[in-house]
């Protein structure tokens, strides 16, 4: 499961940008939790912040952590915690650092990001960056699991949060989230009524992966549906994420709060 709300949890950027390209907007803030929900029972929770300071900053933060009976089951080898720092520009989120920690190893993984290069630490260290290891070309230009959030809420560049490709590095794993228009649709949920945007998304491994460890469902070809709810100030929530698994059926990580400040 990690992996694949990692996957759904993911977006776009590249080294710190200079001042005088970042957005300059009102400082503002930004929360969600979300229920995950697999076989029609919920199994885990996702909450996300996200901080602007209004000069084209942010830091970002998010905490996973397994529910119920699947926590009976798997206890906290599922949980993780992470954060982000970085820059908006007018067309892109361009993290400067990532990290989170958890897992069955409780690993701390810390990813820096320069024009240069994107380098990854691990403590304890990786026994593989995946076969083949992801190289520094496909690295470059692209985002965290963190940051990919703010580019989903701020869409810096579309005018439609589903026409674009996402390129995500999550220290090891590296993929691509394939977003196209799919129309709009009615969301009625705890955190939010109305017409969403409906995207539909192919996500695309590109190198970093291993075969998935006990416990781990294997990504599957068959295409993701984001639904992203507008907000006023030009916001891009998303309200509805729905994976499907091999062997868990569709997997539903659903809003259930939003808040602003």
């Amino acid at each position: 499961m990690t992996r694949l709300i990692a996957a759904a949890c993911a977006l776009a950027g590249l080294a710190v940008a200079p001042f005088a390209e970042a957005q300059t907007k009102p400082a503002q803030s930004f929360g969600a939790a979300y229920a995950v929900r697999i076989y029609g029972m919920t199994a885990g929770q996702f909450d996300l912040s996200v901080k602007l300071d209004g000069a084209g900053g942010y830091e970002a933060a998010t905490t996973q952590k397994t529910t119920g009976l699947v926590r009976s089951i798997v206890g906290d080898k599922q949980d993780y915690q992470a954060s982000a720092k970085g820059v908006v520009t007018a067309d892109a989120v361009r993290p400067s650092t990532y990290q989170h920690q958890g897992g069955r190893r409780n690993r701390l993984v810390k990813v820096t990001y320069s024009a240069s290069d994107v380098v990854t630490t691990a403590q304890p260290a990786f026994g593989s960056m995946g076969d083949p290891p992801a190289t520094r070309e496909q690295k470059l230009g692209s985002t965290d699991n963190v940051s990919s959030f703010v580019d989903m809420l701020l869409a810096p560049g579309a005018s439609n949060p589903c026409a674009r490709t996402i390129r995500v590095f999550d220290g090891r794993a590296r993929f691509d989230l394939v977003m196209k228009p799919n129309g709009m649709q009615d969301v009625h949920t705890r955190a939010w009524k109305g017409k969403a945007y409906r995207c539909s998304v192919q996500y695309k491994p590109i190198a970093g992966f291993s075969a998935p460890e006990p416990g781990e469902d294997r990504p599957t070809d068959d295409p993701l549906t984001f639904l992203f709810a507008p907000l006023p100030g030009g916001l891009f929530a998303p309200v509805r994420i729905e994976w499907p698994t091999d062997g868990a059926g569709l997997a539903i990580m659903e809003a259930k709060s939003f808040s602003r400040s």
